[in-house]
Parts: C-alpha cells; sequence; structure tokens
C-alpha cells in the first residue's frame, strides 16, 4: 500500500523539481615603474670636470591601490530592452516554453524536457516571427539541455557568465512565456548559487516562475546570463523555491556540439506506424490555441498547486506498518478511516470544467481518487476486525485493499499519459 501510494504521487507529479555565472574578469594591475634619470652615475668622472657625489634618490611614492572596477549595474528596464530580443518562445506539438540565443547564428538553447517527444518545434522571436526547428544539435538529459538549431539569425544575444558563482543575494531577472504569457519579466535574488538535487549543481533563486518558463533566461542586473529557468518546487507551504541551470553547463554543451563530441538528431522522427486496421490512437497532440492553452495551463496549475499537495497530506495520515506488527488495531482503524476522508475531501476539490483534450486524464483521476478511498475504507475494516479477533476477515479486507490499490495505480498510470505532454 505504501509503495502504491508513492508510485501514485510521483506518477501524476510529472514534474521536474526539476534554470552559473562567471566570477568578475580581474582588474588589469597598473605598475609603477621608476626609472633613474639619464646622466652620470654617481662616482663616476666627468669630461674635465671632478665628480661630485650625486643628492640621495627622493623616496619612492607608496603604490596605488588598485580598486576592481565594480560591474555597470543596469535598471530593470535596462535589461528588460536587451533581454526581449534574445528571449524566444517555444511551442511543440507536445507543449510549451521558453528559450534564448546563444549566438546570432540562429542557436537556441532550452530544456530538455521542453522538446521531449516532440515531432515539431517552432521558435517564436520577439518581432512575432516563426522559424521551424528542423534539427537538435544536443539533447542532454541529465542536465535536461537542449541546443537547437534554426534559420533565425541576426537576432541579439547577452553576454553570458562562463566561469565562477553568482553570489548569493544577487538581484535576478526571469524572463520567459509562463502558461503562454509571452515575453513575461519577473525578479528576485540569488538564494544559493550552488543547490544540488539528484547529483546535478543548479542555480537556486526567487523570481517567480511557471509552467511555460522552462529554457529562459535568468540574468543578472548586469545584463549577464547566469543560468536558464528550469524547475520550481510545487510542494505545500513552499515558495519562490525555483531553480535554474548553470549557464556554465548549457557553454559546455555547446562546446561539445562544436567540437563534434555532441551528436545531433533530426526533429519530427515518425514513430513506428501502426499495422493497418489498427485502432492504435495517434501520439500526436494537436497545436493549441491561445484560449485552450489557457485553459490546459490552469487545470496543470491546479494539479501542481492543490492536488499533488492534497496527496502528500492524505499519505501522511495513513497508518504506520508497525500498526498492524504491535497489534495497534484500534489506532490504525482510526488513520486508516482518517485517510479515506482525506482522500474523498480531495476527490471533491477536482474541477467541474475540464478542458476537453485532458477530460480522459482528468476522469481516470476521478476514477482513481475514488478507488484509494475504498482501498483505505478497506483497510479501516481490516483493522477493526482483526481488533475483534476476526483473523480470517482481516486477510479478506487486505486482499480486497491491496487490489483496489493497484487498480489506483492503473488510473494513475492512465491519467499520467494524457497529462504529461502539459505538465513541464
Amino acid at each position: 500500500m505504501r509503495l502504491r501510494v508513492r508510485q501514485i504521487v510521483a506518477a501524476v507529479a510529472l514534474m521536474l523539481l526539476l534554470s552559473g555565472c562567471t566570477a568578475l574578469p580581474a582588474a588589469r594591475r597598473q605598475e609603477n615603474v621608476h626609472r633613474a634619470p639619464h646622466g652620470l652615475a654617481a662616482g663616476a668622472p666627468g669630461v674635465g670636470i671632478a665628480a661630485e657625489e650625486a643628492p640621495p634618490a627622493p623616496p619612492a611614492p607608496p603604490p596605488v591601490a588598485v580598486v576592481p572596477e565594480a560591474p555597470k549595474v543596469l535598471s530593470a528596464e535596462e535589461v528588460v530592452q536587451k533581454a526581449l530580443g534574445t528571449t524566444v518562445f517555444i511551442q511543440t506539438d507536445q507543449g510549451l516554453g521558453s528559450g534564448f540565443f546563444l549566438d546570432s547564428q540562429g542557436t537556441v538553447v532550452t530544456n530538455h524536457h521542453v522538446i521531449e517527444g516532440a515531432r515539431s518545434i517552432t521558435v517564436i522571436t520577439n518581432d512575432q516571427r516563426k522559424h521551424a526547428v528542423t534539427y537538435i544539435a544536443a539533447d542532454e538529459e541529465a542536465n535536461d539541455i537542449a541546443i537547437l538549431k534554426t534559420a533565425a539569425t541576426g537576432y541579439p544575444v547577452l553576454p553570458m557568465l562562463t566561469s565562477g558563482r553568482p553570489q548569493a543575494g544577487a538581484t535576478v531577472y526571469a524572463i520567459g512565456n509562463p502558461f503562454g504569457l509571452d515575453w513575461t519579466v519577473s525578479n528576485g535574488i540569488i538564494s544559493n548559487p550552488s543547490r544540488t538535487v539528484e547529483r546535478v549543481s543548479f542555480i537556486q533563486h526567487t523570481a517567480p516562475i511557471s509552467p511555460g518558463n522552462s529554457g529562459g533566461p535568468l540574468i543578472l542586473s548586469s545584463g549577464e546570463i547566469v543560468g536558464m529557468n528550469t524547475a520550481s518546487v510545487s510542494l505545500e507551504h513552499a515558495q519562490n523555491l525555483n531553480l535554474a541551470v548553470s549557464i556554465q553547463d548549457v557553454d559546455a554543451l555547446r562546446a561539445d556540439v562544436a567540437t563534434g563530441r555532441a551528436k545531433g538528431t533530426a526533429v519530427g522522427a515518425a514513430p513506428p506506424a501502426a499495422p493497418p486496421g489498427s485502432n492504435q490512437p495517434s501520439t500526436e497532440t494537436p497545436a493549441m490555441s491561445p484560449q485552450e492553452t489557457a485553459e490546459v495551463m490552469k487545470y496543470v496549475n491546479y494539479l501542481e498547486q492543490e492536488f499533488l499537495p492534497g496527496l502528500d497530506r492524505c499519505e501522511a495520515l495513513r497508518p504506520p506498518e508497525d500498526f498492524w506488527k504491535q497489534g495497534k488495531y484500534k489506532e490504525g482503524a482510526d488513520q486508516a478511516t482518517k485517510t479515506r476522508e482525506c482522500y474523498r475531501a480531495l476527490g471533491r476539490t477536482l474541477p467541474a470544467q475540464v478542458p476537453a483534450r485532458l477530460k480522459k486524464g482528468a476522469n481516470d483521476l476521478s476514477s482513481a481518487i475514488t478507488t484509494i478511498g475504498a482501498a483505505y475504507n478497506r483497510l479501516s475494516d481490516a483493522y477493526s476486525k482483526a481488533a475483534a479477533n476476526d483473523q480470517q476477515g482481516a486477510r479478506e479486507s487486505l486482499e480486497i485493499a491491496d487490489e483496489l490499490a493497484s487498480l489506483t495505480g492503473d488510473y494513475i498510470d492512465s491519467a499520467a499519459k494524457v497529462f504529461a505532454p502539459y505538465m513541464k
């Protein structure tokens, strides 16, 4: 039961909890070179004149302290004006995302999860031009980076800090397309310049980001890109826990592309054709209108902000396994009943209005919540029968509870396939 519910949480989440910078360049040091004046050395005889002892040289002036030049701090308006032209909106047949130019030759970087499984990718620049992506130069799942090639040449490129780390407290700006709201700007600070999550080092920051921001730039107040926004932690009571891939990792993958170590792939390779007469559904997701995009993202936001935290609350009420081993049958029955009621309450929060393309997943999710509630009802019954020394009845109820939990997992898996393309 415990393993199954944990699988439920992981399957529905479908999100990355799961976007560096360089130290300032060392200031040039000026050297004070003191040259002796041209003339005769002390004690050297002159021509027809007796040599005289030269006066002592004046003491050297104290060295001038060299203060490193501080980087220019731009206003928010200046940062945005510089960044809008380099930031792009990415549309795929799987969902939405953001990106930015790495050079003026049309190379764009975004997150791996934005283009994963896509059969068509379009880059939209700030001048509203659409550029088809036909080639993925590099796609690195481990660090969640994808480098795309487009014909969009001549667009501005911001400098990138490719060594060192930013200071905690530094002001940063996030630009992207949350929920399809193109070129949205938010700001915050660096919370932790080196936050390790699952053996990957991220930049943790407080600039608000949402689904659709993935792949967009994280920019310092100096106008330099320090990272690529990747994920926010969407847990109950969590606020402004956002992660960006270090620009150093992006630069390293770009170097691999330049040297040929990274191998590219074409976009849109079709899956194997279904046998004639097969009822196998198409794996392609039709493009969405702006209105439908907003509706889908509203539902996805519910899943991430309300439903998933609700799962965590309900799972926290589950009776510990030790209750059964220790004979705490009454306590176990009470906890199982509370868990059942929690899931029933969670089911009542499911939105009545669901976008058409998500309806099957929403129906599966509703069935899953109903079924897991029934499973905990049976678990409560098993505890009660064990308390009454009805061991046979307890075993039968446990078997039914386990079957219901397994069925819940099937519903969740089915729902996950529907929601996966949109929970980037």
